[in-house]
């Protein structure tokens, strides 16, 4: 519920150590919850206590992932800043039953993966559900851009790839997603190549704009050009920009 003040009276009860020791029948933490709700003041309390910003659940999701999935913004950007979460970080072992509000399909899809694999499997979705007028519209739940830049301020790696060779980039094409693939594209010419920590990590667009995932498909053979109102002339353009870009290297 974000309050504060209970939080800080479990702290004088029970000590600082629930902050890291404490979790649900899912193996969820306090910190992830109070991501997962975007209560941000309660997040600086905990991450203050000591609480492990990178701590994974029993489905293998972090606050990182939860806060991108939901699209909380201060929560996220207090993770990444003042908790200093791996930007980077990895969903781990899921089982089929992880919850779909998570935004996580596979394994290995770091916090850019979730915020645009969210809007892809939002538009799947959709495809499966509608009748034949609107399921060829694109969907009106692309990545929150507020998500994606914070994530790339922090250096996320736009060619890290999930257990299926996936990109951020490919999901983003999947949905349709101008705004997400343009980001991760103009990050190396914006940045020049880092992110607020410097480390380097965004200096892979070009590596990412033209990726092959385990089915041999490059980010652009995703995208749905026959759907309506879909701008794929628009994302191929960004695509291109990416490839001639002077990043290089390889996602993890």
């Amino acid at each position: 519920r974000g309050d504060v003040d209970g939080v800080d009276a479990l702290r004088r009860i029970a000590g600082a150590a629930f902050a890291t020791r404490d979790r649900d029948a899912h193996g969820v933490a306090p910190l992830a919850i109070a991501a997962w709700r975007g209560h941000e003041k309660v997040v600086d309390l905990l991450l203050t206590l000591g609480a492990d910003v990178n701590a994974r659940d029993d489905f293998g999701v972090a606050a990182i992932h939860k806060a991108a999935g939901h699209g909380r913004v201060a929560a996220l950007v207090r993770l990444l800043g003042d908790g200093a979460a791996d930007v980077d970080l990895k969903v781990g072992e899921i089982s089929d039953a992880i919850p779909a509000a998570y935004g996580a399909r596979s394994r290995g899809q770091t916090a850019l993966h979730v915020a645009c694999a969210k809007a892809a499997a939002a538009d799947e979705t959709s495809d499966k559900t509608s009748d034949k007028v609107s399921s060829d519209k694109v969907s009106d739940k692309v990545s929150d851009p507020r998500i994606v830049g914070a994530l790339l301020k922090y250096g996320a790696d736009v060619a890290a790839r999930d257990d299926a060779g996936n990109t951020p980039v490919h999901d983003a094409c999947a949905a349709c997603d101008v705004r997400a693939v343009r980001a991760m594209m103009s990050v190396v010419a914006k940045r020049g190549g880092g992110g607020e920590r410097g480390d380097g990590r965004n200096r892979n667009a070009r590596a990412a704009a033209t990726a092959e995932n385990d089915a041999g498909d490059v980010p652009g053979a995703l995208v749905p050009f026959r759907r309506r109102g879909c701008d794929a002339r628009a994302i191929w353009d960004a695509l291109r920009e990416g490839a001639a870009s002077g990043g290089g290297g390889g996602g993890g």
